[in-house]
């Protein structure tokens, strides 16, 4: 499948933070703030390009952020080790991210090295 360009994520109401530990549980926290929520809209919008399905399906993230508009499900969008992973307009893509992108990334989401460290045990 060839590379696909997303909608935009917006208008979004609220997401709700996901972090994988490794021992299978998640940790998660609502995130409301309208300035919190455009941040981090405007870096997943920022990145609407590029989307693939790969053959062999899509990565689970570590960390992952998932987009409402009052009750409705505007979808999500994750980070892994090397990649990004999304959730929209029902399929699943995913991408190739650089440690900058991923640290961008962290930084619209509010997720600093000790909150992933402490999940990562």
């Amino acid at each position: 499948m060839g590379e696909r360009e997303l909608s935009p994520i917006e208008p979004i109401t609220s997401a709700e933070l996901w972090i994988s530990a490794s021992n299978g549980s998640k940790y998660i926290w609502k995130i409301s703030d309208p300035k919190e929520l455009s941040r981090i809209a405007a870096f997943v919008d920022s990145r609407r390009t590029g989307w693939s399905t790969l053959w062999y399906g899509v990565p689970v993230p570590t960390v992952e952020v998932r987009f409402f508009n009052a009750q409705q499900t505007r979808g999500s969008f994750g980070v892994g080790k090397d990649f990004f992973e999304t959730q929209r307009d029902d399929a699943f893509f995913s991408k190739k991210a650089t440690p900058g992108e991923i640290g961008s990334f962290y930084a619209a989401a509010n997720v600093d090295d000790a909150t992933l460290k402490e999940f990562a045990k």
